[in-house]
């Protein structure tokens, strides 16, 4: 579970995406160099072109006895990555623009009101303190920070959180990824009987959103931060695999979740998803529906 969060009958089925399904080892172990390899290298093949389908809640289908476990974890992904690929846009989008920004200022320009305005609130939004109009520091944190989650660590993350979303909290509280929070709505006991605040979220796609945003932005995800930042120098892709290093802290399991992560990417292939993107804009988004 996240300790590093701060709040904020089946008939039909509608399938999108295919996928090699293999059983999920839930019990980490140790990640020899070629399974490390094998959840790191994208599988050749077209890219996936993914419809913006954005769901409310977790579908009800997931909980039918008829349903095989290949179609639940079918329909979980179908769910989920239109939902990350979507935030993804939205943050590369404000990275796309704070770049440009950087670039006028470093030739010595000077930028709007609404420009500077905007550049000072993406700064305090990413918790970075100082102000970037002035400080190149500043500027250098939020190149860290203000950047992309690869698809398949999301993914990873959700089926290890959930159970490929049968958890009572995905289910009620639409949280995917673990979190507890200082404040929130109410207190919850865990399988373990600690007792915890968990928060519940308007959609799947706020918690995706607040997902990404917590790892951009608390101090605990800096060693992510940095692999991130490496990969880009390198013009490497940006993979979980290698990336799930900087999670050591999103567990009380430390290393052992790391290893975790890279066995389900691993096992069922989720680096594929790497390169897929979303279809054009069709003036609003899709709703996912399931028949009842």
């Amino acid at each position: 579970m996240n300790r590093n969060f701060e709040a904020k009958p089946f008939r039909t089925l509608f399938v999108w995406l295919p996928m090699v399904l293999h059983p999920l080892s839930v019990a980490a172990s140790k990640v020899s160099a070629s399974e490390l390899e094998d959840a790191t290298t994208r599988a050749s093949g077209a890219v996936i072109e993914v419809p913006r389908a954005e769901a409310q809640d977790v579908p009800r289908v997931l909980q039918e006895e008829k349903m095989t476990e290949e179609d639940k974890h079918q329909v979980f992904v179908n769910t989920l990555l239109p939902l990350v690929l979507m935030e993804n846009e939205q943050v590369a989008g404000k990275r796309k623009r704070m770049l440009q920004h950087f670039a006028s200022l470093a030739r010595g320009e000077a930028l709007g009101a609404d420009d500077r305005e905007w550049l000072r609130t993406l700064a305090a939004d990413y918790r970075v303190d100082r102000d970037p109009l002035v400080d190149a520091q500043a500027r250098r944190d939020m190149l860290l920070r203000v950047d992309v989650v690869p698809v398949d660590l999301a993914l990873a993350q959700a089926v290890t959180e959930t159970g490929w979303g049968a958890s009572h909290s995905a289910r009620t509280d639409r949280d995917l990824f673990g979190m507890t929070a200082i404040r929130a709505h109410r207190t919850v006991r865990t399988a373990a009987g600690r007792l915890v605040h968990a928060p519940k979220f308007a959609s799947l796609r706020e918690a995706v959103r607040v997902y990404v945003h917590n790892l951009n932005s608390h101090e605990a995800y800096q060693s992510l931060w940095k692999i991130r930042t490496q990969l880009r120098a390198e013009q490497k892709p940006l993979q979980g695999g290698v990336m799930a290093d900087g999670l050591v802290k999103y567990s009380t399991r430390g290393t052992g979740y790391v290893k975790q992560i890279r066995t389900v990417i691993r096992q069922f292939h989720l680096n594929r998803y790497v390169d897929a993107r979303l279809l054009p804009e069709r003036g609003s988004s899709d709703v996912l529906a399931y028949a009842n």
